[in-house]
């Protein structure tokens, strides 16, 4: 296996995991700003009822900068929480697709194959990434006593005392 297209792999978040995290997050930051100006609209109906002293206008009608507000605000909460969602992939499919690119290369035979966590990646991804690096030693060790001990003994068949 080429290493190049497996490093460039394990840098770059994968698609599916990182661009439903992406997508959710963007509809979560949608909806919250849905809410905060429903909210507000629901909040000065009822200040208008309550003490109509307070409100200046007799119209409920949205200005034109008010409505450029809300659509700049929600632009920007979505910027934003699709930024965050991104970065959180990545941090958290780093290290998952380095541990699987090393996957492929153990079961292809390569031993010393070890995943590469990163510097930002979660608990949880990292405690997988190290505990795949510790398998991976003790296989390779494993394997390396095996063939030590495969040789000693074919070393005693031919060469008996």
């Amino acid at each position: 296996m080429n290493p190049a297209p497996a490093r460039r792999r394990a840098e770059l978040p994968a698609g599916g995991l990182s661009r439903q995290i992406v997508l959710s997050m963007t509809m979560v930051a949608f909806w919250l700003t849905v809410l905060v100006i429903s909210t507000s609209f629901a909040f000065y109906y009822v200040l208008s009822r309550v003490q109509p002293e307070i409100m200046e206008t007799d119209s409920m009608a949205l200005t034109p900068p008010e409505i450029v507000w809300m659509v700049l605000t929600t632009i920007a909460a979505m910027a934003g929480a699709a930024w965050v969602a991104s970065r959180l992939a990545r941090r958290i499919l780093v290290p998952l697709n380095s541990v699987a690119d090393c996957i492929q290369q153990v079961a292809a035979g390569d031993l010393s194959a070890r995943a590469v966590g990163g510097d930002l990646s979660l608990g949880e991804a990292s405690r997988l990434v190290e505990d795949f690096n510790s398998m991976a030693d003790q296989l390779e060790r494993v394997t390396q006593e095996k063939a030590q001990w495969n040789a000693a003994i074919a070393h005693e068949l031919r060469t008996p005392l």
